[in-house]
């Protein structure tokens, strides 16, 4: 007898997970009990308690298979490894701590559905992060409405739902650094929100390297800002330049009136204008190893499975 088709996959990317995704685990049980349905959690490789947990849980949920990294990449590749394996109609992620509450997946997918949306995320009112997170998350917002001209209302975040056939561009979609938020909306404008109440997070893998990496991923690979912005610059010293090299004309044809600049004044001029070559060809030559260093997930899934 054919199997049933799988209707949702549940992807929880994991690194060193407490006993919250137990409770977490249960809760999705009662949730998803009406669906035919997968929970594939990736390990993100951890500590010792890391393995005892994902046992213990693979006992309990007869439904669940772990994906083993061969080390630690971070949230957005382990997400989008989960999101290639997964065999669901829709697929849904969500963070391992509880902060996101699975009583939304219904609403989710109805309001998917009735909207004809490719992606819904859960909005957030009140975010129960720690101070440096929650600003952080702060700024992430609104660089991705200047980035991607966003509605000021709609919000990303991690809890998200979307269709399998939306899941397949992700797939294919090439990149530097992975940024599931970026990634999603540089492929489709058919998004949506529905808000939730945001559980305290339990802990925190966020430092101040990781930050970096997503803003350079959202503010280079995903966006102009940067070239556009030394464009301008060095079209701003062109002009001084010229000024410049008029005054100094002008000066040597009427010497009695005032003396040409010295050899300090020149020297300084020359080196603050290679100073300003070197920066545009630095920002030029990371444009172009944008276009060149790019992969794929499916690329590179065989390379990160243990």
């Amino acid at each position: 007898m054919k199997s049933k088709k799988i209707q949702i996959s549940i992807i929880i990317p994991v690194y060193n997970p407490d006993k919250k995704l137990i409770f977490l685990l249960n809760s999705l049980k009662k949730e998803i009990k009406k669906f035919k349905s997968e929970i594939i959690l990736v390990n993100d490789i951890g500590n010792e308690t890391n393995n005892k947990i994902l046992n213990k849980v693979k006992k309990i949920h007869k439904n669940l298979r772990v994906i083993n990294l061969k080390k630690n990449y971070g949230q957005h590749y382990a997400t989008l490894l989960g999101i290639s394996v997964s065999k669901g109609d829709f697929l849904v992620t969500l963070d391992e701590d509880y902060q996101h509450d699975p009583k939304y997946l219904n609403k989710m997918q109805k309001y998917l559905l009735s909207k004809k949306l490719d992606v819904v995320f859960v909005k957030f009112k009140d975010k129960k992060h720690n101070f440096s997170k929650r600003n952080f998350s702060r700024i992430n917002q609104f660089l991705l409405k200047k980035v991607f001209k966003l509605d000021p209302d709609i919000e990303t975040s991690s809890y998200r739902l979307m269709s399998k056939t939306f899941a397949q561009k992700l797939i294919n979609d090439s990149f530097i650094e992975p940024n599931l938020s970026c990634m999603i909306l540089n492929n489709t404008s058919k998004i949506g929100n529905i808000e939730g109440v945001h559980g305290r997070e339990s802990k925190t893998n966020y430092n101040f390297f990781r930050s970096f990496k997503i803003f350079k991923a959202l503010i280079i690979d995903y966006s102009n800002i940067l070239i556009n912005f030394s464009i301008i610059i060095a079209m701003l010293f062109c002009l001084i330049g010229a000024i410049f090299g008029i005054n100094i004309i002008y000066d040597s044809l009427t010497a009695e009136r005032k003396p040409s600049p010295g050899w300090a004044s020149t020297i300084v001029i020359i080196s603050m204008f290679s100073s300003l070559i070197l920066f545009v060809q630095f920002v030029q030559s990371t444009y172009i190893s944008r276009s060149l260093s790019k992969t794929k997930i499916s690329t590179l899934k065989d390379k990160m499975l243990k």
